[in-house]
């Protein structure tokens, strides 16, 4: 299913294939019921960006004009 490239960057997050590919099953066959026993914050689901983050970001946007860019409209609105 990866490239070897994608496996490189994976590992180099700490992320197994097998469980990406787990994932990406959730998104192809649906995601199983969870009951939710509170909100999402700042390390707690939410990880909170760096300024060296947002540069490396906005880098790698600037530098790259053969990306096709769209819009993500989360669902809570």
């Amino acid at each position: 299913m990866f490239k070897e490239k994608d496996i490189q960057q994976l590992k180099s997050r700490g992320i197994d294939p097998k469980e990406a590919e787990k994932q990406i099953g959730y998104f192809k066959k649906g995601f199983p019921f969870m009951r939710l026993v509170k909100a999402a914050s700042i390390g707690q689901g939410i990880i909170r960006l760096t300024q060296n983050h947002l540069k490396d970001f906005a880098d790698k946007y600037s530098s790259n004009k053969n990306i096709d860019i769209i819009k993500f409209v989360p669902a809570s609105g």
